[in-house]
């Protein structure tokens, strides 16, 4: 129970784009590729609601508010 991306290459929909754009997604060419190849797993599965196998996992997670999305008085107060 794992997400990972070995499982997105193997993932029926997810394969073939990441085949077909190695500049994003090839270990040769991208040095984030395993990092881009998971959130492109995650949001697929986000984008099938409640149809996602991983939908109770999904919803468990908590939502965060970088601080770079904090409000000015926010980051002044600290």
């Amino acid at each position: 129970m794992v997400l990972s991306s070995g499982k997105a290459r193997n993932h029926p929909v997810l394969s073939k784009i990441i085949e077909s754009h190695p500049e994003c997604f090839s270990e040769k060419q991208f040095r984030d590729w395993e990092h881009l190849t998971v959130v492109l797993f995650l949001f697929y599965e986000i984008s099938l609601g409640t149809k996602s196998y991983w939908y109770p996992y999904l919803i468990s997670i908590p939502t965060v508010i970088f601080p770079c999305f904090w409000p000015e008085e926010e980051i002044n107060a600290i």
